[in-house]
């Protein structure tokens, strides 16, 4: 008999888990009854939250935070993501 196949392909949830990790839930729970599947993860994103992380995260790339001049003069805390 072969392996059950499940593509994973969640958006990430709000300011509590990302694309990624919701992946790796999923697939924490499907193996809890398919020991033997097959996973395939593939996290997306809306282009709103999340597509950053989702995109870097799919090439390999890196994410770097960094204090920067915002629009109105003060510093802010600031995300940018190189794609790999």
């Amino acid at each position: 008999m072969r392996s059950p196949v499940f593509v994973l392909a969640p958006d990430s949830f709000k300011e509590s888990i990302t694309a990624g990790d919701a992946c790796a839930a999923m697939e924490r729970g499907i193996r809890k009854v398919f020991s033997d599947a097959v996973c395939h993860h593939v996290p997306m994103a809306d282009g709103g939250e999340g597509t950053m992380q989702a995109l870097v995260e799919a090439t390999g790339g890196k994410i770097f935070n960094v204090r920067v001049t915002g629009p109105l003069g003060p510093k802010v805390d600031a995300t940018y993501g190189i794609l790999g």
